[in-house]
């Protein structure tokens, strides 16, 4: 019974997170405050960075913060929801920032077009382990210095992420939310933060389709 338990737990997580996620916030700010749809300009991405292009620095960061926000929001509050339930395995916390970065990029609100998952996937590294997000910090932003390009920096960045999470005080040490070294299943977590880094590779094949051909767009 407990397994049944876990499983419908995990799956209303999944779902949870999904319509959260799907509360695509460049959509919706820039229907409202612009009376205008962010993917009708440039890439036609729902993001931060098309947000930039499209309508300025200060909109672009109030999307930026409300998307990291809203990922670590979803991972949080699902983990206070666990503690109270169990103390010993905890899964759906990350299986809730997985479904809020999956409903980010593809939004059932929004005809399921929405961005790309890196402002969210921030918000989910927050939740790992903050010492998780300098790391990915010196890596993306050395990156985007040398090769000025936003696609490759991010890209870049979540397969070393994904490689980071497998080393355990990362995702089960004294500043990650799981139960710390006593918990013999950590490796799961590790597994289920792949998909969602998976998810954000897998948004930007167009870009990586221009990078091998050396069309991909630098900033300035």
């Amino acid at each position: 019974m407990l397994i049944f338990y876990s499983i419908i737990a995990n799956l209303s997580a999944l779902l949870l997170g999904y319509l959260w996620g799907s509360l695509n916030t460049s959509i919706i700010l820039s229907k409202k405050l612009k009376s205008d749809d962010v993917r009708n300009h440039y890439s036609k991405n729902a993001g931060a960075t098309n947000s930039f292009r499209a309508y300025g620095k200060q909109f672009a960061l109030i999307v930026l913060l409300i998307d990291i926000i809203k990922t670590a929001l979803a991972v949080y509050f699902a983990y206070f929801l666990s503690y109270a339930w169990s103390e010993s395995i905890v899964f759906f916390p990350v299986i809730a920032g997985v479904g809020t970065i999956f409903g980010h990029v593809f939004p059932v609100f929004f005809a399921f077009k929405g961005g790309k998952g890196v402002a969210c996937s921030v918000g989910l590294i927050i939740s790992i382990n903050i010492t998780l997000f300098f790391i990915s910090a010196i890596i993306f932003f050395g990156i985007l210095y040398w090769k000025k390009m936003v696609s490759l920096a991010s890209i870049s960045t979540a397969i070393i992420v994904v490689a980071l999470v497998y080393i355990p005080w990362i995702s089960d040490g004294i500043l990650a939310f799981t139960k710390g070294q006593n918990n013999p299943y950590w490796w799961i977590n590790p597994i289920i933060y792949s998909f969602a880094f998976i998810l954000l590779i897998i948004a930007h094949h167009s870009n990586v389709k221009r990078i091998v051909q050396g069309k991909e767009s630098k900033i300035k």
